[in-house]
C-alpha cells in the first residue's frame, strides 16, 4: 500500500469520523440555543436511546467483515444480514416506545430519531464491503457527506420549525437521496466486487452462520453503548431534563477522545488482521501498544486544556453556566480515556475472534453499571453520574486488557 493511498485512507476515515462526532454536539448545541435547556434533555435522551437500537440494527458485523480477508462469506451475506438487522432495529424501537411512554410525543420523537439511524446501519454495511477491498477514503467520503447532509437538513429543521419531529422527518428526505448516491450509485461498482452467487438454501445457511457468529458482538455492543448512557438513563430517572442536559454538554470532550481513538485504530482493522493471520504477534502487540500511548498523550492534552477553559468555553458555547462542574469535566475525560483503551482493546480481541470472552467482559461492567447509577446519582447527582461513568470504563478496560493478556498466553 503507497503513502498517498494510506493518506487518503486517514484522511477520509478522520473527516467521516470527526463529522459524526460533531453531528450531536452541533445538533444539542443548536436544540439547546433555539429550544431551551428542558428540549435539549428531551433530545439528549432521545438520541441515546436512538443510538442504543443502533447497535442492535448494526449487530457489530463491521469490524468481522473488515476483518473477514479470507471471504469466508460474501457481500450478499452481509447485506442480507443487515437488512434483517436493521428490521429488528426497527421492531424494537416501536416496541419500546409504546411500552415505556404510550404514544405520546416523545415517542415519536425517539421514533423519528431512530429512524435516521437506519442510514448508519444500512451504509455501514457497504462502508465495510469497501474496507475489505481497500477502499477505505471512498467509505470516508461517502459516510462524511451523508452524515454532514443529516446534521445540516436537521439543524435547518429547527431553526425553520422549532419543532425536533418536523426537523427530524426534513433530514430524512435529505439523507434517503445522499444515502442512495454515494453507496447505491457511486461505489456500488467497487462494492459489487465482493458479490458472489448463492441459491436460496446456501445463502440462507449464511446468514444465520453470520448472524450466530456475531451475536455475541452484538449483545456485547449493545451492552458497550448502555455503559455510556447508563449515566444518562440514571439522571433521567433521578434529577431533572435541565442537569441531563449539563452532563451531555460536560460529556463532550471525553466524546472528542472516543473519536481520537477511532481515528488512530479504525483504519488498522485489516492490517491488523493481516498481522494477526501471518501469526506476527510481536507486530500485532505494537500496534495495540502504540495506540495506547496515542490515547494518553490526547487525554493529557485535552485535561490540560479543559483545566484552565473547559467550563468557560463549554459554557459559552451553549449558553449554560457550567463554572461549578470543572471536577465533573476532568472525571469524564478520564472515563473518556478508559473508554478509548477498551475500545482498542476490544478491536484487537475481535482480530482474535474472542467474542464470547468479550462479551462476558461487557455483561460483567453492564451488571455493576446497573445496580450502582442509583445510588450513586440520587447521592451526588451529577458527579454521581460522572464517578459512574468513570468506574464502569475502569471495570471494562481491566476486564478486556485481563483477556487479552490471556488470549496472548494461549
Amino acid at each position: 500500500m503507497n503513502s498517498k493511498k494510506i493518506a487518503n485512507d486517514y484522511i477520509w476515515n478522520t473527516l467521516g469520523s470527526v463529522m459524526n462526532a460533531a453531528s450531536s454536539i452541533l445538533m444539542l448545541l443548536v436544540v439547546t440555543r433555539i429550544l431551551g435547556m428542558y428540549a435539549g434533555g428531551v433530545f439528549s435522551l432521545a438520541y441515546a436511546l436512538s443510538q442504543q437500537f443502533q447497535s442492535v440494527g448494526a449487530f457489530e458485523m463491521r469490524p468481522y467483515q473488515a476483518t473477514d480477508l479470507k471471504r469466508q462469506f460474501s457481500f450478499l451475506t452481509y447485506f442480507v444480514s443487515r437488512c434483517l438487522t436493521t428490521i429488528v432495529m426497527v421492531l424494537c424501537v416501536v416496541v419500546y416506545g409504546i411500552a415505556t411512554q404510550g404514544f405520546t410525543s416523545d415517542t415519536f420523537l425517539l421514533i423519528s430519531l431512530a429512524a435516521l439511524k437506519i442510514f448508519d446501519v444500512l451504509e455501514d454495511v457497504f462502508h465495510g464491503e469497501l474496507q475489505r477491498n481497500d477502499k477505505l477514503d471512498k467509505a470516508g467520503q461517502a459516510y462524511f457527506f451523508r452524515v454532514c447532509s443529516t446534521t445540516v437538513s436537521f439543524i435547518v429543521g429547527v431553526i425553520a420549525f422549532r419543532d425536533l419531529a418536523q426537523a427530524c422527518f426534513l433530514s430524512l428526505g435529505v439523507s434517503l437521496v445522499v444515502c442512495v448516491y454515494f453507496n447505491c450509485i457511486r461505489n456500488i461498482r467497487w462494492v459489487s466486487k465482493g458479490y458472489a452467487a448463492h441459491d436460496v438454501d446456501s445463502l440462507v445457511r449464511s446468514v444465520f452462520l453470520l448472524l450466530k457468529l456475531c451475536l455475541p458482538l452484538c449483545i456485547g455492543a449493545f451492552l458497550a453503548v448502555y455503559l455510556s448512557n447508563a449515566p444518562r438513563f440514571a439522571i433521567e430517572e433521578y434529577l431533572t431534563k435541565e442537569d441531563l442536559t449539563i452532563y451531555s454538554i460536560l460529556f463532550m470532550p471525553a466524546l472528542a477522545i472516543n473519536l481520537m481513538s477511532q481515528l488512530v485504530f479504525r483504519p488498522m482493522l485489516t492490517s491488523l488482521a493481516s498481522l494477526h493471520d501471518s501469526g506476527n504477534q510481536r507486530a500485532f502487540v505494537l500496534v495495540v501498544s502504540k495506540s495506547f500511548f496515542a490515547i494518553l498523550g490526547i487525554w493529557a492534552i485535552l485535561s490540560l486544556l479543559s483545566i484552565r477553559w473547559g467550563t468557560p468555553f463549554l459554557g459559552w458555547l451553549y449558553s449554560v453556566d457550567l463554572s461549578a462542574y470543572l471536577s465533573e469535566l476532568l472525571l469524564l475525560l478520564i472515563g473518556g480515556a478508559l473508554n478509548a483503551f477498551s475500545i482498542i482493546v476490544y478491536y484487537a480481541l475481535v482480530t482474535k475472534r474472542r467474542q464470547a470472552l468479550i462479551l462476558a467482559g461487557y455483561a460483567a461492567t453492564s451488571i455493576f453499571a446497573f445496580f450502582a447509577g442509583g445510588p450513586l446519582v440520587s447521592n451526588w447527582g451529577i458527579a454521581g453520574a460522572c464517578l459512574l461513568y468513570v468506574l464502569s470504563m475502569l471495570l471494562l478496560c481491566l476486564c478486556f486488557i485481563g483477556i487479552f493478556v490471556q488470549s496472548g498466553k494461549r
